[in-house]
């Protein structure tokens, strides 16, 4: 049985921040309020600092002087442009691994997945050790410029990646589709861990598309 993980009030705050944003009752450049967010989700001022200063660092919030913080400007298209690419660049280097992994990567593979199982520190914490799941996987592939590009598409998605889809429901299915990876790289069928791994990388974009079709792509994993 998969376990559920524990959330902080950060965590709290950075979810609803993103559903605030997917639904449209936050706009781009529209200013946020520490006391009234406190408010709304019943906590103290401090998680909302802590939130507002990482969902700063990865770029989905941004700090104007003398104007607090602001919704940041999220091209959708852009983002779905580049998990399509993600799409055929991943799926590809899963049907590499399952030919070329050692027995090493793969052992390493399947304890990462375990400790995503696991409850831990929050979403930040899931979203070192999920990167760290892909970039095994990827170096298996033995080919550096195929892991380069992909590195470069998961960094210019990664506010996407961390806040969008990192919530309970879709980290159990992220890791059950882990497994579907995992166990077509151990039985070195190439063909079946790359459709696997295509439908682990379309389910964060379909997520995002279809149940916020009626955002406006100007508006904004």
């Amino acid at each position: 049985m998969v376990t559920a993980l524990a959330f902080s009030s950060r965590d709290r705050v950075i979810i609803e921040v993103r559903n605030m944003i997917l639904t449209g009752q936050l706009k781009p450049n529209q200013r946020l309020v520490e006391a009234d967010l406190a408010q709304h989700l019943g906590i103290s001022r401090t998680p909302i600092r802590e939130a507002f200063r990482e969902l700063t660092q990865i770029g989905l919030l941004v700090s104007v002087y003398h104007k607090g913080v602001r919704v940041a400007n999220i091209d959708i298209e852009t983002i779905r442009n580049a998990y399509d690419a993600r799409a055929d660049l991943e799926s590809f280097a899963a049907e590499l691994a399952a030919q070329r992994a050692t027995d090493v990567e793969l052992a390493q593979l399947v304890d990462l997945n375990d400790q995503l199982r696991q409850p831990n520190s929050g979403i930040a914490v899931f979203a070192v050790l999920n990167d760290e799941f892909h970039q095994i996987l990827n170096q298996a592939t033995r080919n550096q410029i195929l892991v380069e590009t992909i590195n470069s598409l998961r960094a210019r998605v990664r506010a996407i990646r961390m806040v969008f889809h990192y919530h309970p429901a879709l980290i159990r299915e992220s890791v059950r589709q882990h497994d579907e990876i995992l166990a077509a790289l151990a039985d070195r069928a190439p063909q079946r861990a790359r459709d696997a791994m295509r439908r682990h990388v379309r389910s964060g974009i379909t997520e995002l598309i279809e149940r916020d079709a009626h955002v406006a792509t100007s508006a904004g994993p």
